[in-house]
């Protein structure tokens, strides 16, 4: 029993040896986004807002990354250790689970083992362990193997604990991640395999899942474009031979550039044969696991199958799960047949490990150095802002990398200090997003006297910049929540950096100082607004009419300005009017839409 508890451990090992720079890696990208969450809460933003108001992509994680991120920022700041050393330990028991439940459905304890490591090398993990924001998918995974392993139990004990207990685990995996509602088809199968019936007990865990599937189609709304609309087309093959070649190993092989292309198809194709070849001859013989497993893949892919622009390398870890334990089979199976059968096996085996253990090192280390350069700008901001308190801080030298990694999910605010821009001369990098808008009055100063900061150099000295045109202009960025007080009626909830507004929409901003004087509208217009036709808008201040425009351009941003009456310059504040001729109602959106509004500018 001891030695077979020490070979239990084996995953484990491996999983050390290939993730332990995660363990290392600082916060980077949407880690910043999260944690202000914590930073929202202690500013006075209430506890449960933080934790279920929907983010852009219609989800609401709070077990998954809402409360980890909170938590964390309220205990540990801005360490990120203790948070990959939780995530690590809940992968840990993870592994441990998925030996048992290989063990059950294999009859074998080795080929538990070899599971747990085939799924350990799957080039989807290596994201999840080493970048904070996608915690939520270890996390969910650990309560689908835990509600599985829970079940199981109870269907060979009759013991109703487990039973109470796995309801629990598959409760508190909705909270992690939406992907959860896949599970009662993905176990109901499995246990007929198995079981050969399908007990009661299991039909009963449909229920949570309709719930949740229910309140995620009538009351959470869902992007009816950008990267995380639905398009049940066509594209969902090539969405998921992309998935199946990542799962398999070779088609991480982008990494290597120029080999990537033919040698992952055919190293995919190498691999693919065999693998149905197998589901197929034990299907024929009444063995169906293999069958079940691969059709396991194909569930947990259900949820995301139709993102064709959002195709993200994480997304396969719950379904990898599957192809692991059917791994371990035909393993077994080989050896049990004989040494040619072996050695075709062993070379299968070793073709999926060195094509993922490759990408998922390189992958862990790539997050490690995005951590490590985030982290020295984030700690270089914080002593410019020691000794220089109060100052605005412009940033010279950000490239492109850095800015996404570092800068553009706004991490100097959880320093608490001055305001960071960039200097005028750093690119517009958000250029290569037209769905983000023009976000130059974000990240440019609106100031002459500033601190100037030198990232690569690390120096630091007090220059006085040449004037720019927003030195003297107000700035209302709708989308942000600081907005809310000025907006009137006829605007939805903000959603990133834009908000969207029905027919006709209005807000106030400071009138300008002096004249002459313009009003600038920006914003983003997504291809399903002008399908029909252009996007007609027109423009009043204080109830007249100031000027009108028709918007054209598809998938791209926009900005226009209208010259303002000099009379009114002065002190005080103007009523801005905007409407369009013609709202749009996207499918699975019961909104009336109108436009995407990003900022609106006095100058």
């Amino acid at each position: 029993m001891k030695r077979r508890a020490l070979w239990s451990l084996l995953p484990v090992a491996v999983c050390l040896a290939l993730y332990w720079p995660g363990l290392t890696a600082w916060f980077h990208q949407d880690d910043f986004g999260w944690l202000g969450l914590g930073w929202q809460v202690s500013h006075g933003t209430p506890l449960m807002q933080a934790l279920f108001a929907p983010k852009v992509q219609g989800t609401v994680r709070v077990l998954g990354d809402r409360l980890p991120f909170v938590l964390s920022y309220s205990l540990f700041g801005l360490h990120a250790l203790p948070f990959h050393l939780a995530v690590l330990a809940t992968q840990i028991a993870s592994l441990l689970l998925l030996v048992s439940l290989a063990r059950r459905l294999t009859g074998s304890h080795a080929a538990g083992i070899c599971a747990a490591i085939l799924w350990t090398l799957n080039t989807a993990l290596a994201t999840p362990l080493s970048w904070s924001s996608v915690c939520y998918q270890v996390l969910c995974a650990f309560f689908v193997l835990a509600a599985l392993w829970l079940l199981f139990e109870y269907l060979d004990t009759g013991r109703r604990r487990y039973y109470a207990a796995a309801w629990i685990a598959l409760i508190f995996g909705f909270g992690a991640s939406e992907f959860m509602v896949v599970y009662p088809v993905a176990a109901a199968m499995l246990a007929l395999v198995r079981y050969r019936k399908l007990p009661r007990s299991v039909l009963a865990l449909f229920l949570p899942s309709i719930a949740f599937a229910a309140l995620h189609l009538l009351v959470l709304k869902h992007p009816a474009a950008g990267p995380y609309a639905t398009h049940w087309d066509a594209r969902i093959l090539s969405t998921f031979w992309t998935y199946w070649s990542w799962s398999l190993g070779p088609g991480q092989l982008e990494w290597f550039e120029q080999m990537s292309a033919p040698l992952a198809a055919w190293l995919t194709v190498a691999l693919t044969i065999p693998i149905l070849a197998f589901a197929a001859v034990q299907a024929r013989r009444r063995e169906f696991l293999p069958l079940a497993l691969l059709v396991w893949y194909a569930l947990w892919l259900a949820p995301v199958i139709a993102l064709p622009d959002h195709i993200i390398e994480y997304y396969p870890l719950l379904g990898s799960i599957g192809l692991a334990i059917l791994g371990s089979c035909a393993a077994l199976w080989c050896w049990r047949a004989g040494k040619v059968w072996t050695v075709l096996a062993a070379c299968l085996l070793a073709t999926y490990a060195v094509t993922s253990a490759i990408p998922d090192w390189l992958g862990t280390r790539w997050h490690h150095d995005q951590g490590s350069h985030a982290k020295a700008l984030v700690q270089g901001v914080a002593r410019v802002q020691a000794g220089h308190p109060g100052k605005t801080i412009l940033l010279s030298g950000v490239d492109r990398q850095l800015f996404w990694s570092g800068v553009f999910d706004d991490p100097f605010r959880l320093l608490g200090g001055g305001a960071v821009y960039l200097t005028p001369d750093t690119p517009d990098y958000w250029s290569t997003r037209p769905e983000l808008g023009d976000l130059t009055h974000k990240y440019k100063p609106p100031v002459q006297d500033a601190v100037i900061y030198d990232v690569r150099t690390n120096q630091v000295s007090a220059a006085r910049l040449p004037a720019v045109a927003a030195a003297n202009a107000e700035v209302l960025s709708v989308g942000g929540e600081s907005a809310t007080p000025r907006l009137g009626e006829g605007w939805y909830q903000p959603e990133g950096t834009h908000r969207w507004m029905g027919k006709r929409a209005s807000l106030t901003i400071p009138q300008p100082r002096a004249a002459p004087a313009a009003l600038g509208i920006a914003g983003y217009v997504p291809a399903f607004l002008v399908a029909r036709g252009p996007v007609r808008l027109k423009v009043g201040v204080e109830g007249a009419p100031v000027g009108e425009t028709e918007l054209r351009q598809a998938d791209a941003p926009f900005a226009v300005e209208f010259p303002l009456p000099a009379a009114l310059a002065g002190e005080g504040d103007l009523r801005i009017t905007l409407e369009v001729a013609n709202v749009v109602r996207p499918p699975g959106d019961g909104r009336d839409l109108g436009l995407a509004v990003t900022r609106v500018t006095v100058r």
